[in-house]
């Protein structure tokens, strides 16, 4: 997709349940996501043809059974297009489609809260993002983990001390890359890849915005040829 596919509708908010939309505020969207993210709900109040993956401080993924490939993620609490974080980040996705390291968009819709200031930097805008579905660092195996540290950071994974998790694998691959975006540097015995360099550098250059990469706004591709990493969520408000 192009930026210029980008969809903006007001004032509405979609509602999972009902599958239309509703009229509310981010509280109400986080009352409601809190009440269907529980077991208990879910069992009794399945939504049709909808996985409930999880969900975050801002955010919740959805998938629909007949794209199992695809999930949907929605920032409730989203800011302004022109400063929310994870706008600005997506907007680098959608420029750079060809790059591994960049979660494949398939179309993006903004929508304004019908209560609240309209000119809020926080919390009145929620985004709408239809992707590709990546796993997380529990997903993947020792000999997974080992290829990303051969491949992108040119080190065997047991030649770093104190990695002895999954965890502790996922912490450490993402703190490289956090410190190579904010100061450009990184431990001596890591060699980044030559391909992975260049996405760090343009997430550096953009301004206003704290760099949030961790072992939780990491994700994974696996393909026939190894596992690939990819940035989901680099930055937050600074």
């Amino acid at each position: 997709m192009k930026i210029k596919d980008i969809i903006v509708e007001e004032p509405v908010v979609p509602s999972i349940k009902q599958t239309k939309f509703q009229r509310g505020t981010p509280n109400d969207e986080r009352a409601r996501i809190n009440k269907i993210a529980g077991k208990s709900y879910r069992k009794f109040n399945p939504v049709s043809g909808i996985d409930f993956l999880g969900k975050g401080v801002q955010a919740y993924a959805v998938s629909k059974k007949d794209k199992p490939h695809e999930v949907k993620k929605i920032v409730f609490e989203g800011g302004h297009p022109t400063k929310d974080p994870y706008f600005k980040f997506l907007k680098i996705a959608i420029k750079n489609q060809d790059s591994i390291f960049m979660p494949k968009v398939y179309s993006i819709k903004i929508f304004k809260y019908a209560k609240g200031p309209s000119d809020s930097v926080l919390h009145s805008y929620s985004y709408h993002v239809e992707m590709e579905r990546l796993v997380g660092y529990t997903a993947l195996n020792w000999g997974q983990w080992s290829h990303l540290f051969r491949t992108y950071l040119g080190t065997p994974i047991n030649k770093i001390d104190d990695i002895d998790s999954k965890a502790a694998a996922a912490t450490y691959f993402a703190e490289i890359l956090n410190d190579l975006i904010n100061v450009g540097s990184h431990p001596r015995e890591v060699k980044i890849s030559n391909e992975l360099m260049p996405v760090l550098k343009k997430l550096a250059r953009i301004k206003n915005v704290y760099h949030d990469l961790h072992l939780e706004n990491m994700m994974y591709r696996i393909t026939p040829y190894g596992v690939q990493p990819v940035i989901a969520d680099p930055f937050y408000y600074s």
